[in-house]
């Protein structure tokens, strides 16, 4: 069934550099948000640009992921009221609790003075946007009022007994009553978010993108997953493009770094190209890698079928649509094919607010499209010497090379097919 573009797990993996589960929930959900406003847009463009500007300094964000679970859970749902009056009174409660509490208490003080010393001092000239900012000011106000490093210093003194450990749980009772815990986790667990959001950005050389009105314009993108990945340019003249080229030529694969480009820029983050310009999309679809579907007994076809009525509802009511198909038809006949072919792009063509990516085989539908305007690019290859180069470069223009029949001899079918199983 045809869906909103969705971004690959393996790419999402580039950016995950998370300690806790918390996080690693954020970011999942990062990635499934949609609709955003180009306001939006932009306010996590400049808090991933913070981090980015100071990384020097916050690359050096870190916690215990083996304490994490137990500090947490202590620290939010623990019962603090038998253990928080100090001196005689602790010693009233059963010293097994007290050890107990007392140990949980020092896994406490060390986990927090790793943060400790990370957040103070943070340099005051970051900078992070207003409502960003609030979230780290929280963060430090924890971390403040739970007066660590007394805490720690006492524990390398073999000093930290029930007195400390009673004035500690006092602190995080007033703060659980005030209700200011649980902002200081979901706090922590956004810094930690956008830190291993601006990781993943500086490990793989990502660009922000700058939106405009005018069409898409990419310098030297590419696919971050494929290694020593050929760079390309794009720019969407037309509302419609048609992608040629042999199989094996890398058009699934452009597609795929053009479709993330878009994506991951209407998400905030970086791109995987040198310069972006980017219009604003309202809805993003994909039809790669159609195949039949065993579990709702759709075909390829019916489930292309589907895919291009749910596009062209979504450009009838008005969304600025982003769209790829490919191969599209493939599914169906070669007379069929061409027709319907034609049929949509000349009705895709009507919607010029949005692109619309077509790669195909099928160049028969070069003049019956001549008065239709769109733009034609394909993905270089030649032939050396009876062998087939794949150069990945796209270029302007259709593809007319034909390497089916190469590809067979090459593979030897003549020659095995040809023989007669009686001799």
């Amino acid at each position: 069934m045809p869906e909103t573009l969705q971004i690959p797990r393996e790419i999402v993996s580039l950016f995950d550099h998370t300690y806790s589960r918390p996080a690693r929930q954020l970011l999942e959900d990062f990635f499934r948000s949609g609709g955003l406003s180009l306001q939006q847009i932009l306010h996590r463009q400049a808090v991933l640009k913070t981090f980015i500007r100071h990384w020097k300094h916050l690359q050096h964000f870190a916690y215990s992921r083996y304490d994490f679970e137990e500090v947490l859970t202590f620290t939010t749902q623990a019962d603090y009221f038998a253990y928080e009056f100090p001196g005689v009174w602790a010693r009233m409660f059963p010293s097994t609790n007290r050890k107990l509490v007392r140990g949980k208490s020092v896994q406490v003080m060390f986990f927090f003075e790793r943060l400790d010393a990370f957040y103070f001092p943070l340099p005051e000239d970051i900078g992070y946007p207003e409502a960003f900012q609030e979230k780290v000011d929280r963060i430090q106000r924890v971390l403040a009022r739970l007066k660590i490093k007394r805490g720690v210093e006492a524990v390398h003194k073999d000093r930290f007994g029930d007195f400390h450990a009673s004035m500690l749980l006092k602190e995080l009772q007033e703060m659980k009553q005030r209700k200011q815990l649980d902002p200081f986790w979901e706090a922590l667990h956004e810094f930690e978010l956008y830190w291993s959001l601006a990781k993943g950005i500086i490990a793989h050389g990502l660009t922000f993108p700058e939106f405009h009105e005018g069409p898409l314009r990419l310098e030297g993108f590419y696919h971050p997953l494929v290694k020593n990945a050929v760079r390309n340019d794009f720019t969407g003249g037309s509302n419609i493009v048609l992608l040629t080229g042999p199989n094996m030529g890398g058009k699934s694969t452009a597609m795929k770094g053009i479709g993330l480009c878009v994506m991951l820029g209407h998400l905030g983050l970086g791109v995987p190209a040198e310069q972006c310009a980017l219009p604003m999309f309202d809805s993003f679809m994909a039809a790669l890698n159609v195949t039949d579907d065993i579990s709702t007994g759709l075909s390829h076809y019916m489930q292309e079928v589907i895919y291009l009525k749910s596009v062209a509802e979504a450009a009838v009511a008005g969304q600025r649509c982003f769209a790829m198909f490919d191969e599209l038809f493939s599914g169906t006949n070669t007379e069929e094919a061409v027709a319907l072919l034609v049929q949509t792009v000349r009705g895709l063509q009507r919607f010029s607010s949005g692109l619309f990516i077509i790669s195909t085989h099928l160049i028969e539908i070069r003049p019956a499209l001549e008065s239709v305007p769109y733009d034609a690019m394909q993905m270089e290859a030649r032939i050396d010497d009876g062998v087939p180069v794949q150069t990945y470069r796209l270029k302007p223009g259709w593809s007319e090379l034909k390497l089916g029949n190469l590809l067979f001899d090459l593979a030897g079918l003549h020659e095995l097919l040809g023989k007669n199983p009686s001799n």
